[in-house]
Formats: C-alpha cells, structure tokens, sequence
C-alpha cells in the first residue's frame, strides 16, 4: 500500500497534478484496499491472529463469513456472545488493527 501512495505522489508531481487532486487519487487507493480487506474470508483472518482454531469457532458460530460481517457486527456485539471472551475479543482487536488499520471495531455498534 505504501509503495502505491509513493508512486501516486511522484507521479502527481512529475505532471504537476495539484494537492487536492493528489488526495483525492490517494483517497480512492484507500478505498479500494479497503474493500479488499473486507471481502477477506474469515479462516484467513483467524490464521492471521495467531489462533485459528477459537476465532473460527466463535466466527462460525456467529454466522461470520468475513471481515466485513466481522467489523458490521462490532466488538461490543460479538463480545454479548458469552463464548466470546475478553481475550478473544482483543486478539480480534488487535490483528483488525496491525492487518487492515481498523481501529475503532470494539467501539462499534451493530450496524444494520
């Protein structure tokens, strides 16, 4: 991704592209890889998390097919699951966090 925004921002300078029409290109890389995480399957997320087996289980059980249902159902949603404990629910946190820079997921109501 940081490759990508570096070659926009030489690209724009080298065509003297202005600073708005920069950000706003940068804008839609952004939305674009953010699309890609959500469509990301869940069992590849739970490998990512270091613990496979218990966030696939808890997902599953949830009905959670990928990351986007993952972020739509929140933190606080998932944690009402009395399978879902603290643990869980901050190693989900953290690897939405450190792999897709989602930040707010815990904070997140359900959204319908």
């Amino acid at each position: 991704m940081i490759e990508f925004r570096t070659r926009i921002i030489e690209k724009a300078i080298e065509n003297h592209v202005s600073v708005a029409d920069t950000k706003e290109y940068l804008k839609l890389l952004e939305r674009a890889d953010y699309m890609r995480a959500m469509e990301v399957k869940i069992g590849t997320f739970a490998e990512m998390t270091g613990n496979y087996k218990t966030v696939s289980a808890r997902c599953l059980q949830l009905g959670i097919k990928t990351v986007g249902d993952l972020v739509r159902l929140g933190g606080r949603e998932m944690r009402k699951c009395t399978d879902v404990g603290e643990k869980t629910a901050a190693l989900i946190s953290d690897t939405l966090q450190e792999q897709f820079g989602i930040s707010n997921w815990f904070s997140k109501e359900k959204e319908d």
